[in-house]
């Protein structure tokens, strides 16, 4: 099976102004997830979709693929879905332009548990490691998992959840698959009400009856949204002894790796 990776990227970030373009170690964020992508060494192809040509410009400067869309997207799922005309692929796989800290084995083994998964629509890595203080984190979405290990609810605050206690709460981590053809007749749907008002994508996918299924992973680190999760990322990326190894393997990666 060929897997071609996706990641949206836009500068319209509110929180954090132009947060992809922020340079880290002389690399801009959106290269150090693309380069963490490239080091997992299981996507033939990766692309950033994106409609800025400040974005197109710095992935090409690093050897990187881009496909341009529209500017005006409600999700990265819609923007990777404008391009879906480009790929050549039964399973589209995204990851989010923020995950500073990606593991690239854990995008290695999300990729292989799904290869071996037929029956499912969709996949949400999760993880199953989330921490008290970030059930009421409304910057951080829960996904409420039930039979079979599939997500049929989203919160943001589990606090107003207190019916989903015998279900198990995960983290949403940034990377999510859809079958193409799953994901081609979404794209089409009206966006819901839940995904508008609480900016949860994956609402679109459970809502029009698919299934999405929860990979489990004990990777739990923040994304980047805040100024704050920036620098708490900064500091993690340069004291941990993983993560500085896996700096130093992203500085080696020569400009013609694709």
């Amino acid at each position: 099976m060929k897997f071609i990776l996706l990641i949206p990227a836009h500068l319209n970030s509110k929180r954090l102004k132009k947060k992809v373009l922020i340079k880290i170690d002389n690399l801009p964020l959106i290269e150090h997830v693309r380069r963490r992508a490239i080091l997992s060494n299981i996507f033939e192809e990766i692309f950033v979709v994106t409609p800025n040509n400040e974005i197109k410009n710095e992935v090409e400067k690093y050897g990187g693929k881009v496909l341009i869309s529209k500017k005006k997207h409600l999700s990265g799922t819609s923007r990777v879905g404008e391009v879906l005309r480009n790929i050549k692929s039964s399973r589209i796989i995204i990851l989010f332009a923020d995950e500073l800290l990606i593991d690239p084995l854990v995008l290695r083994n999300f990729v292989k548990i799904i290869a071996k998964d037929k029956d499912s629509d969709a996949w949400n890595l999760t993880s199953d490691n989330i921490k008290k203080k970030e059930l009421s984190m409304k910057s951080i979405v829960k996904c409420i998992i039930g039979k079979k290990n599939y997500i049929f609810n989203f919160t943001r605050d589990i606090k107003k959840q207190s019916l989903y206690k015998k279900f198990k709460i995960h983290k949403s981590i940034g990377i999510l698959c859809y079958k193409k053809d799953v994901l081609m007749k979404l794209i089409n749907f009206p966006s819901s009400k839940n995904e508008k008002i609480q900016k949860i994508e994956q609402f679109k996918v459970i809502e029009n009856g698919f299934s999405l299924r929860s990979i489990d992973t004990k990777f739990n680190l923040p994304s980047v949204n805040t100024k704050k999760e920036l620098d708490y990322c900064l500091q993690y990326l340069h004291s941990n002894y993983y993560q500085k190894k896996v700096l130093k393997r992203i500085h080696s990666i020569k400009l013609n790796e694709k």
